[in-house]
């Protein structure tokens, strides 16, 4: 406790930080088996990279903490033995 004397102020700082959030990625064979190894990559509103994913052996691949906002996750590369198909989605959080 601070006290003070007569004609003097004190100030008080709070500090709010940024929310931020993860996105996760699954990516999975027909049969709902994880594939390790596919390639995705996360854009901002501004069109900017700010991530790169690949998926784990479980098929999961999670990006680093994001601000909140607009982002667009464009797979990059599919796993060995598997077909490239362009796959985009837009998430926001």
């Amino acid at each position: 406790m601070q006290v003070l004397n007569k004609n003097e102020c004190s100030g008080v700082t709070f500090v709010n930080p940024p929310q931020e959030g993860r996105i996760t990625v699954v990516k999975n064979n027909e049969k709902g088996t994880g594939l390790a190894n596919a390639v995705f990559e996360v854009f901002n509103k501004a069109n900017q990279l700010v991530d790169t994913l690949t998926t784990a052996q479980n098929g999961r691949a999670q990006s680093k903490l994001l601000a909140l906002g607009d982002y667009r996750v464009v797979e990059k590369s599919a796993p060995n033995g598997y077909i490239f198909k362009r796959n985009t989605s837009n998430s926001f959080f």
